[in-house]
């Protein structure tokens, strides 16, 4: 039987690596549920559940799809506009860049953070492919801007129409 051990050592470790997405943590009067989701920096998304009204909940990401473009290095003004296609797909909603449920009951809650964490790591996703800055080439040139016209060498410019002399 000693060649048992070994097995049961392996199922004790998936457990525990299992465990923490099984878990939820206290935040206020909210509570944080990390999800197996993740953002394209492999990050987790991270859903919270808030009470709404008596005996209704909203699920929401906190903001985290729009923290993770911001982390990106991706400003962007009207983040609703840019999830809003993602949140359809998913069900769920935009507001201020905060991903989120309907109002659900104590039922709805596992769906909800199902769709939650799906739509915030996608819409991350889509915004990135949407927003990629086109190809740079920097040839070493200085900037026209910073030094003037005639810092930049080359044949001199004409406007459209005109003939070369």
């Amino acid at each position: 039987m000693q060649w048992l051990s070994p097995v049961m050592n392996n199922i004790s470790a998936i457990e525990v690596g299992l465990k923490e997405f099984s878990e939820f943590f206290p935040e206020g009067n909210r509570f944080a549920v990390p999800t197996q989701h993740l953002y394209p920096s492999h990050g987790n998304v991270t859903v919270y559940i808030e009470p709404f009204r008596v005996g209704s909940f909203r699920v929401t990401d906190n903001g985290g799809a729009s923290d993770e473009l911001s982390a990106l290095g991706l400003l962007v003004d009207k983040p609703d506009r840019l999830f809003r296609s993602t949140c359809r797909q998913y069900g769920v909603k935009s507001t201020h860049g905060i991903i989120h449920s309907e109002t659900v009951d104590p039922e709805s809650i596992a769906a909800s953070i199902v769709l939650v964490a799906a739509a915030s790591a996608k819409a991350v996703e889509h915004s990135v492919s949407k927003l990629k800055p086109g190809r740079h080439r920097d040839l070493g040139w200085p900037s026209s801007t910073a030094l003037g016209s005639e810092a930049r060498p080359g044949p001199p410019r004409r406007s459209r129409g005109t003939k070369p002399e």
